[in-house]
């Protein structure tokens, strides 16, 4: 569906964005918490509760997605 995948892309890029902000601003971040931060991610996915909405699974989903690119595009 096109809603579903404007949020999605809303959702990437704005993640994808604060990523890139915090880089240049924070001055203790570090590849390796922000690959914490990912598992989390994973780990709440993993767990998927019962009754969670589509846009809770588009916005995990996107949220995860932007982190792995950062990550990549890090390395």
């Amino acid at each position: 569906m096109k809603w579903e995948k404007d949020l999605y892309k809303e959702i990437f890029d704005s993640v994808l964005s604060s990523l890139k902000i915090r880089k240049q601003r924070d001055k203790n971040f570090s590849i390796d918490k922000i690959t914490g931060e990912l598992k989390s991610l994973y780990i709440t996915e993993e767990n998927s509760w019962a009754g969670k909405s589509r846009v809770k699974e588009i916005e995990l989903e996107a949220t995860i997605s932007a982190y792995e690119v950062f990550i990549s595009e890090e390395n």
